[in-house]
């Protein structure tokens, strides 16, 4: 089996094992999708290199199955200091997902010492516990696909904070950016901090918003994850988001909760 989440054919992204989620065996997580949105929206146009994607909301309108997905993008406004997109993820017509992207222009300052500085990194993950989740489908998954260190708190048990790292590309044969890498990972949010039993409830986010201070620059990412459910059916999970350097953004995702 190809080692990445997807491969290309064509003009068609096709999903290998390691997209399917943690609720179906024949449907994906929402990370592969995910970073597939943000990113083509973040190297669309010419001046994409002098723009930094600040925030990425991503719809996930209908089950994403793993079959052949074609992406496209379409600005919605290309200011000269900030601009907006939105991409799309479609199979056989039908739009399955789509992320609203802010970009802004980077600009060089000199700023005064007296700012708020970012937040330090938790303890670095060679100094973590491996983990593993337990709840997927199947043995081969998105969970098979990236490395995860708890930092801090008990799975399963309230709030808790865990290094993650992609073991494979997202699209074989290609880099997978800071970008990617962020969204491929912080839809994960919601597993590192489950309120509820896996076994008793489904509780899946039909969406997902990171907003970002600067790239993540390191392999690792940290997720600071807080997951807080109602008895009404709904909830909101959220994490601050480290790279080995410190906090560098924010990600929340609201949550449709069922009995299994």
């Amino acid at each position: 089996m190809t080692e990445a989440f997807y491969t290309r054919a064509g003009d068609l992204l096709v999903p290998t094992p390691y997209c399917i989620g943690p609720w179906s065996p024949s449907t994906q997580h929402g990370g592969p999708p995910a970073a597939l949105l943000g990113g083509a929206a973040a190297r669309y146009g010419e001046e994409a290199n002098d723009f930094e994607v600040t925030r990425v909301t991503v719809e996930l309108v209908r089950p994403v199955p793993l079959r052949p997905l074609s992406l496209a993008v379409e600005p919605l406004r290309m200011g000269r200091q900030v601009q907006w997109l939105v991409a799309s993820l479609r199979c056989d017509g039908k739009e399955l997902a789509r992320a609203s992207v802010v970009r802004i222009r980077r600009e060089t300052l000199s700023l005064p010492d007296t700012i708020e500085r970012a937040m330090p990194a938790p303890e670095g993950p060679d100094a973590c516990a491996p983990f593993v989740f337990d709840f997927f489908p199947v043995e081969v998954a998105y969970h098979a696909a990236v490395e995860m260190r708890l930092a801090a708190g008990t799975w399963g048990k309230g709030p808790a904070t865990a290094w993650m790292r992609p073991r494979f590309p997202l699209v074989a044969e290609e880099e997978t950016t800071p970008l990617e890498k962020t969204l491929l990972l912080g839809d994960a949010t919601n597993g590192v901090a489950p309120a509820l039993s896996t076994g008793d409830f489904a509780f899946i986010n039909p969406d997902l918003t990171v907003y970002l201070q600067r790239p993540v620059a390191s392999e690792w990412l940290a997720l600071e994850a807080r997951s807080v459910p109602g008895a009404h059916g709904i909830g909101l999970v959220q994490s601050v988001l480290y790279d080995e350097a410190g906090e560098v953004g924010r990600c929340v995702q609201s949550l449709m909760i069922r009995p299994r």
